[in-house]
């Protein structure tokens, strides 16, 4: 905390948590070196500053938005129900990262990253799904498409009677 205030509102750069921290490192524990915050929070914050915060606080109000549009009254579809999951899923890897740097392997962070796609899709209507056309002159629009005959050079199928002792027999003249 005394890094980050230290270096806030800049922070300190992205990369440098390490060699910043041998700064502030006690004394009374020769040889320990700490590679990582275990707190990604806290370690954007030492090493972005204020950017970092705004970003942290934007993800978080889009997040929430996007649990008021989740939650909105209607049909429960089951994509609705896989977006609850990836939300609350999303919610489990935010508070991990309180205590841990799960977003710095690059597992984790391509999960995250999927679940998030999955958490802030927006579904289109079905209304808006319909492929509308223009209808014909003379047509009514309401009308179902005309239904077109199938020309008789067409109708007779070469594969109908197809089977392998039928072309064994048309080969062998039998």
């Amino acid at each position: 905390m005394q890094a980050i205030g230290e270096f806030f509102p800049l922070g300190s750069g992205a990369g440098t948590f390490l060699d910043v921290l041998r700064r502030f490192h006690p004394l009374t524990m020769p040889g320990v070196t700490i590679n990582r915050a275990h707190n990604d929070y806290l370690e954007w914050l030492l090493e972005f500053g204020l950017i970092a915060a705004v970003l942290v606080a934007v993800w978080l109000l889009f997040y929430l938005r996007q649990w008021g549009r989740v939650w909105q009254s209607g049909e429960w579809t089951r994509f609705r129900f896989v977006q609850a999951g990836a939300g609350t899923a999303l919610l489990l890897m935010m508070l991990h990262t309180l205590v841990d740097y799960n977003l710095r392997v690059p597992a984790n962070a391509l999960f995250t990253a999927f679940l998030a796609g999955v958490f802030f899709h927006q579904p289109r209507r079905a209304a808006a799904r319909r492929i509308r056309r223009p209808a014909a002159p003379g047509e009514k629009s309401g009308r179902a498409p005309p239904v077109f005959a199938i020309p008789p050079e067409n109708q007779n199928n070469p594969f109908r009677t197809w089977s392998p002792t039928a072309v064994s027999r048309r080969r062998t003249g039998v």
